[in-house]
């Protein structure tokens, strides 16, 4: 009774938020004419067996479905409950944590199953056209339910870990992404590197994405067998990632931040760890609220300065385990270059979250309109995050800097150099040094403004920029990685030549020049001015929802759109004539006396 209770909860959900309805008549309409067309063209050309290349457009359209739709509407099972503490009142009911665990899993897995068994049907078109073998069409069957319910779990692992919405989509692709990649990394770049394979391929089995990639690529490089085992392997990942989520969640569903600090043990020292301790509470307070209220809030937050750390210290340690194995590349300063890069934009990355995380969760708790009541002004805000930001990562930076020095003189002492090369080795590592030193306020109020529009901080970082095109330029980037280096012969630098130390002073001196001619431009940052401008009445008026589709086209230079549904407008509009009635009732009443 409770199962169906939920699951039928879950489904009025999917409806009145994700349009379950409408996207997969739009699904299943896209395959019929995807096909249609694709029959017509081949019928018209005359072309024989045309079966292959239409399975290989459908295949991808059901590997986009049984990915990122999966894994926004599993994110969110979870999370609005801790987040909303809901899920007490769910358990008042006299349910118990494994009937509510099922419950709402199996209600996430028919919302995220909806369009792509729409689209499943269409399968029987390439087969019974010719061209298509039948271990690849029953490979097809099985690979996208088996990838499907891996990234329902993986969805599920990071709903039941976060509490906001964001937060839980980072953590689900960070953990999909170790599992998928922890196996094949180290294969493909033990390949480019030195040219072998340091392990045998039946490894690879681990993946739970090499069974996607055998089905794409028509078994190339591997053959139908493996394909099962991986997808017996992608089962057995997929019940351990279900099985820690109910665990962890039978054990954390009470949590919150006053019982968690209350707890002694272990338990109570990571949580002072992670959250702070009574006394560093107290040192911050003592140093930070004096100066500005805004900037103490903030600089409590310890997420995002850990989130950091592990960032650093993780790569870090790939570096050394990567030097080690592979000596040739990452041995070299091109491979020291590429690290601190990766590095210094993920405390870039960081830096943008925790700017947006706290002016986001004071506006998605609605206390951000309380706070501007008082004393406090938007430029406070504003002044104080921005301290608190660079108090909280001066650490971080100061420590990559130290990191950085290293690593010169780590590469100084690999091979004798000349001293032209050695001039251009470290007119590259000033670059550096100045990025590790310099805090751009810019990403702060990007983070800001976003944050303050939607409540939602991990969108400042994934919607930093208008266009979107710089996405597909670094996969571009990464994905020709080698063939780059050798066009550009990177791998050998610093050769000492006099052509390469032009070219790398020339690059040194527009750079610095760009530095300083941004330092001291007297336009201000278009953002801080409408930060200040604007803060109050953004602050008054509703969050945006997630699934809203203006939402998902809204760029940071303008002010989130907030699509009221008719309910609200309904509601909107009997409270403003409520008013109404109210003002002329007293004015009414004020006339009756004077008359009296």
């Amino acid at each position: 009774m409770f199962l169906s209770a939920i699951i039928d909860r879950e489904l009025r959900i999917a409806l009145r938020k994700n349009r379950v309805v409408r996207t997969r008549l739009m699904t299943a309409g896209s395959g019929v004419v995807v096909v249609c067309l694709f029959l017509l063209f081949s019928g018209l050309m005359g072309s024989r067996g045309p079966g292959s290349a239409l399975h290989r457009i459908l295949f991808f359209g059901g590997l986009y479905l049984s990915l990122l739709p999966a894994l926004r509407i599993s994110v969110g099972l979870f999370s609005d409950e801790r987040r909303n503490q809901t899920l007490e009142l769910l358990y008042l009911t006299g349910i118990g944590a494994w009937e509510l665990f099922l419950g709402k899993l199996l209600g996430g897995l028919l919302v995220a199953s909806s369009d792509l068994l729409a689209l499943m049907p269409m399968l029987a078109v390439p087969f019974f056209s010719g061209g298509l073998s039948a271990n690849l069409f029953v490979a097809t069957i099985a690979c996208w339910p088996a990838l499907l319910l891996f990234t329902v779990a993986v969805g599920v692992v990071g709903s039941v870990l976060c509490r906001e919405d964001g937060a839980a989509f980072v953590c689900a692709v960070v953990v999909g992404v170790v599992i998928c990649v922890a196996v094949p990394l180290p294969y493909y770049c033990g390949i480019f590197t030195s040219g072998l394979a340091p392990f045998s391929a039946r490894w690879l089995c681990l993946s739970p994405a090499y069974g996607a990639y055998l089905v794409g690529m028509n078994f190339y490089g591997g053959t139908v067998g493996r394909f099962w085992l991986a997808t017996g392997v992608s089962l057995g990942w997929t019940l351990l990632c279900l099985g820690f989520a109910a665990v962890w969640l039978n054990g954390h569903w009470r949590d919150t931040e006053a019982r968690d600090l209350a707890v002694g043990g272990w338990r109570g020292k990571w949580m002072g760890l992670t959250r702070g301790s009574v006394a560093w509470r107290a040192r911050v307070r003592r140093r930070a609220l004096a100066e500005n209220a805004f900037q103490w809030l903030a600089e409590q937050d310890r997420r995002p300065v850990l989130l950091v750390w592990g960032f650093v210290g993780v790569l870090a340690g790939l570096w050394l385990v990567a030097w080690s194995a592979w000596p040739d590349f990452w041995g070299k300063p091109i491979g020291f270059y590429v690290t601190t890069a990766m590095a210094l934009a993920g405390i870039g990355l960081v830096e943008t979250y925790a700017a947006a995380r706290a002016i986001g969760i004071e506006r998605r708790q609605g206390s951000l309109e309380l706070l501007l009541t008082t004393s406090l002004t938007p430029e406070d805000v504003v002044e104080g995050q921005v301290a608190a930001t660079r108090a909280q990562f001066r650490p971080v930076r100061t420590a990559m800097l130290g990191l950085c020095v290293a690593m010169t003189i780590g590469g100084l002492l690999l091979r004798p150099l000349t001293m032209t090369a050695v001039i251009s080795y470290l007119l590259v590592w000033s670059f550096f040094y100045m990025l590790c030193l310099k805090f751009t306020t810019d990403k702060i109020f990007v983070g800001m403004w976003v944050g303050l529009n939607t409540g939602r901080p991990i969108m400042a970082v994934v919607r930093r920029r208008k266009n979107q095109f710089q996405w597909w330029y670094w996969i571009f980037w990464v994905g020709n990685f080698g063939s780059l280096l050798t066009w550009l012969r990177l791998n050998r630098f610093p050769t000492g030549s006099i052509a390469e130390l032009l070219v790398v002073g020339l690059m040194t001196l527009v750079v610095v020049a760009l530095v300083i001619a941004r330092k001291f431009s007297p336009v201000a940052t278009p953002l801080r001015g409408r930060l200040l401008n604007e803060m109050r009445s953004i602050a008054r008026t509703p969050l945006p929802d997630s699934n809203d589709p203006a939402l998902r086209k809204w760029t940071v230079e303008e002010r989130a759109p907030v699509t009221l549904s008719a309910r609200s407008y309904f509601e909107r509009a009997l409270t403003l004539m409520g008013r109404k009635l109210g003002r002329r009732w007293g004015q009414l009443q004020y006339r009756l006396r004077g008359r009296s």
